[in-house]
């Protein structure tokens, strides 16, 4: 895989670059300000897409490029990007790889150390580090004191303290055991079952006693309310009323029933008197005319004596007259006050009727001020006030308007009740008494459960032996469940063991001394090494001189230390490529080396171009143009002047 040619546009300041076809070693040269830099961005953006955020510091123009690439893959057919996807997609490799193998910024030509364990990984199907993370991970499930087959509990508080708390927590389980004995032995038991009965049976007289109580307390709400309604009633009705004026009536009207039946009882005298009138009057009629006739002096005599008794007669039935008239004058005036105080009727029977019905609500009211003064008292004197009083106390009840309807409250039953739950709660006094000792025990049970199994929400109570023992079950399950999945995490431990020892030897196959690192590192050193080995014991890197001498990775020069990790780059290069040759682009990777130096590093990279890996060099440094003048003449390399952004 290489690139066949680019072409960049427009892209911030930089100038039209045209088409620039590419040979297998490609030098950029350009002075520094000159637009370098850019250049490599414009490649990197259209070579990664959208993965170009990968590289830092890659937006110093906020745009895409106008530019092209053309790929030509393994097969020989060129692939235009970005019309055709990014070199991801051709190469079939994760950004990461990419940049870390193809691209060599900031003159750093050695692979990040966490990108080279991964790609290791990928290549060789080593999971070193995962394998590394799950034996921790396991080592934290298991709480173990190590982090291999090998470990036991361990008491790290971070972990809950585990070690600690199953020797508590077998501690525990004995001393539950000897409470069990001596609980049996003492019949303790049976002295729980009986004051759980009585509990029961308080429980019951409690609800019994509740019952009733909500009963009296509806039944006075009921008769509290019904009074004060029926006293309400009374008001509503008697309003307007004219009492005081009430009272006088009353007394006209029994005056007037005095004089009627005064007068009733002197009705056959009236009746008489009017008789005799009549008698008289005729008689005197006849006397005058027989006077008229024969003024005789005994018919004179008869005549003024029948004028003496006709005028008598006549007053007598008169006064009765007189009598029936001011009876009739009376009950006008009584009918028209009895109209006028709202008890109007036409008949003496119906204002009395209705006078009756003024007294019955003036009872009512009198009967149901009584009633609700005997249930809730009063406030004070003021009758407004005490109607206000009645009304809240009746309000405070009315929570129970609905409750124990089918109870009627009797303060006998609610007493015997009463003595009945006290001669039962001291029986169970008795019975506690006699379990008070066994109490203290158990609640240092409780303590020590509860502090060694920490349960969340779920506090652990025990009072009786079944608490007792349903606390020793989950002391027993604590201590199954840590110590088995210690044992399963162990088993565990030893199996990924036994991985991890098998992929870090298959790490072997990518080093030794016929690899393709060694190789490299070989031709690129002329031979002063002649292997790179890799160490699984130790994990490390190890090159061996062509003596034989072994010198660790760590301790090479910096120069050499560079040429290790470039070996290391064309082997993972060519590995992940399925043994193909790819490119790199390069950005003044020998900045710091002197001449001498940088003639040995460029002849490097000459000969990893004639093994068909593509190199593309940008550089602002002279000398990298004097080292290649040569070749440059001689037309051995591609070389491409960069123009300056204002030229």
């Amino acid at each position: 895989m290489r690139i066949e040619e680019f072409s960049i546009r427009q892209y911030g300041p930089l100038p039209d670059t045209g088409r620039i076809p590419l040979s297998n070693f490609n030098l950029f040269f350009g002075k520094n300000e000159y637009g370098k830099t850019l250049w490599i961005d414009a490649l990197v953006k259209i070579l990664f897409g959208q993965n170009s955020g990968i590289f830092e510091r890659i937006d110093r123009v906020d745009q895409d490029p106008d530019a092209y690439i053309i790929i030509e893959n393994d097969k020989g057919k060129k692939i235009k990007l970005p019309e055709k996807g990014d070199l991801t997609k051709i190469a079939g490799l994760t950004p990461s790889e990419c940049r870390n193998l193809f691209i060599i910024r900031n003159s750093d030509l050695s692979i990040a150390r966490e990108f080279y364990t991964n790609i290791t990984d990928r290549l060789i199907g080593l999971r070193t580090k995962k394998i590394c993370s799950i034996k921790q991970k396991l080592q934290e499930i298991g709480k173990l004191t190590r982090a291999d087959s090998s470990g036991s509990l361990s008491d790290k508080s971070a972990w809950g303290s585990a070690k600690t708390k199953v020797k508590k927590a077998s501690e525990l389980i004995e001393n539950v055991n000897g409470l069990e004995r001596e609980i049996k032995e003492e019949k303790f038991d049976q002295l729980e079952e009986e004051v759980s009965k009585i509990t029961g049976t308080i429980s019951e007289i409690e609800q019994k006693i509740g019952n009733l109580e909500d009963a009296r307390k509806r039944e006075r709400y009921e008769k509290g309310d019904n009074a004060l309604k029926k006293l309400k009633t009374a008001l509503e009705e008697l309003k307007g009323l004219n009492l005081e004026e009430m009272k006088r009536l009353k007394s006209k009207l029994d005056n007037y029933e005095e004089n009627k039946e005064s007068l009733s009882s002197q009705e056959p005298k009236s009746k008489f008197f009017t008789k005799a009138t009549i008698i008289s009057a005729v008689l005197l009629l006849a006397s005058i005319f027989g006077v008229i006739v024969s003024p005789l002096p005994f018919l004179v005599y008869i005549t003024v004596l029948f004028i003496a008794s006709t005028i008598i007669l006549g007053l007598f039935d008169f006064s009765f007259v007189i009598k029936k008239v001011r009876l009739t004058e009376a009950f006008k005036k009584i009918k028209s006050g009895a109209s006028q105080l709202g008890v109007g009727g036409e008949s003496i029977k119906e204002i009395l009727s209705n006078i009756q019905k003024v007294d019955e609500n003036l009872s009512s009211k009198g009967d149901a001020k009584i009633r609700l003064d005997s249930h809730f008292g009063k406030k004070n004197d003021n009758f407004e006030e005490n109607i206000s009083y009645w009304e809240q106390e009746i309000d405070v009840l009315r929570e129970y308007k609905d409750k124990a309807k089918e109870v009627t409250y009797d303060e006998q039953i609610i007493s015997q009740l009463r003595t009945e739950m006290s001669n039962i709660s001291n029986q169970k006094e008795q019975m506690e008494k006699k379990m008070k000792g066994f109490g203290g025990k158990l609640k240092e049970v409780e303590r020590k459960a509860n502090e060694i199994l920490q349960l969340e929400g779920d506090y652990l109570h025990c009072s009786t032996s079944i608490d007792l023992k349903a606390i020793r079950e989950r002391l027993e399950d604590f201590i199954d469940k840590i110590k088995n999945n210690k044992d399963n995490v162990l088993e565990v431990m030893k199996i990924f063991e036994e991985i991890e020892k098998e992929e870090e030897e298959k790490i072997s196959h990518l080093f030794g001394k016929d690899s393709l690192v060694s190789k490299y590192f070989g031709e690129i050193t002329s031979g002063i090494y002649q292997e790179v080995e890799f160490i699984p014991d130790e994990k490390k890197i190890r090159v061996r001189f062509k003596d034989g001498d072994p010198l660790d990775a760590e301790k090479l020069s910096s120069g050499a230390y560079d040429q290790l990790y470039l070996s290391i780059r064309l082997a993972l290069g060519e590995k992940l490529l399925k043994g193909n040759k790819g490119f790199f682009i390069m950005d003044d990777p020998f900045i710091k080396a002197d001449i001498e130096r940088l003639q040995k590093q460029i002849d490097i990279l000459k000969k990893i171009s004639e093994s068909g890996w593509q190199i593309i060099y940008f550089t602002a440094k002279g000398e990298v143009k004097n080292v290649l003048k040569e070749d440059i003449e001689g037309s051995k390399i591609n070389y491409v002047e960069i123009q300056g952004i204002f030229s």
